[in-house]
């Protein structure tokens, strides 16, 4: 009966183990899903895409890769995902903020001389 519960004890150790284990590799996985392209690939995986929206600050669904996403490269998606979630007009908010304007950040302006964005 000891070496039973003794068995039964090490199968769940190493079930916890074994779910821990697939539990970091998926979130290192999905967290690195970009780290695989440069700024120049293209065709990247939608996974990709998902970070570079969400990282962008766009709090909408992504939309699903289609052949223009594909043939974009990473720095391209990632710049377009920055307009996104940067352009003061209604269409681009929706996209990247949903309905709701009580969500949409406030608007951005470009500051030309050092080429970032800036919120006012």
């Amino acid at each position: 009966m000891n070496k039973i519960i003794i068995i039964v004890a090490l199968i769940v150790i190493v079930a916890i183990i074994v779910g821990v284990v697939l539990m970091t590799t998926s979130k290192t996985t999905m967290k690195d899903a970009c780290a695989y392209y440069s700024d120049n690939s293209t065709n990247v995986s939608q996974e990709c895409y998902n970070n570079i929206w969400k990282d962008s600050g766009c709090i909408t669904p992504p939309a699903t890769i289609d052949d223009w996403h594909k043939s974009q490269t990473k720095a391209g998606l990632i710049s377009d995902s920055k307009a996104w979630a940067t352009m003061s007009d209604d269409n681009h908010r929706k996209g990247c903020y949903g309905d709701n304007k009580s969500s949409w950040p406030a608007s951005y302006i470009r500051h030309s001389s050092r080429n970032n964005f800036m919120s006012y």
